[in-house]
């Protein structure tokens, strides 16, 4: 089957699950980051800032360090050292999901 001709680059893998789970942009820069984690064999993984700007061209740095930011304040990733745009690259690990929280009903 031919492929279309819009699509010549790279394919980012998305869960459908994940992005319902954790929204949309955040399920597309995590997928980016786990593809370049994986990569790698250190526990804190690294990846250059134009490496990270050619696999999502679609975003201007103001967005990734959003997405960056919700990512972190979800509690799923970690950012050892200096911030996206404050150097050549970023290090970082992945931490657990958040637990889920459990409400117990008021008498």
């Amino acid at each position: 089957m031919p492929v279309h001709p819009l699509i010549s680059d790279h394919a980012i893998s998305l869960s459908a699950t994940l992005a319902a789970t954790i929204g949309l942009e955040e399920a597309i820069l995590l997928s980016v980051l786990n593809d370049a984690a994986r990569l790698q064999t250190q526990p804190q993984a690294r990846l250059n800032s134009d490496t990270l700007r050619r696999q999502v061209p679609f975003w201007n740095d103001d967005t990734i360090t959003r997405v960056l930011s919700s990512l972190i304040d979800k509690g799923l990733l970690q950012i050892h050292g200096p911030a996206f745009t404050q150097a050549a690259g970023i290090v970082f690990s992945f931490a657990n999901a958040p637990a889920q929280t459990v409400q117990t009903p008021r008498p």
